[in-house]
Parts: C-alpha cells; structure tokens; sequence
C-alpha cells in the first residue's frame, strides 16, 4: 500500500496480533455465504 502507513487493523494485524500470544487464526469463505474467523488461544 504505497504512502499508506500500516494501521495494525486488518488480516495481517490479527494473524499478528493473535501469533503474539500463542494463538492462531483461521479465516474461512464460502461465496455467497460470507466469511468466517476463527482465532483460538492457549488457556492462561
């Protein structure tokens, strides 16, 4: 994205965001049906 700063808000930053802390996440898309996110976490 040429002159635009990265926000942090987005895919990227959630597969960040979500990596930091030892989790992962799936994003799953079904045409006509919508999109699906699905982050899991490890237990504290």
């Amino acid at each position: 994205m040429s002159g635009v700063e990265p926000s942090g808000f987005g895919v990227d930053g959630m597969r960040e965001r979500a990596r930091q802390i030892g989790g992962e996440i799936q994003i799953l898309s079904d045409p006509g049906r919508g999109t699906r996110i699905i982050v899991t976490v490890p237990n504290a």
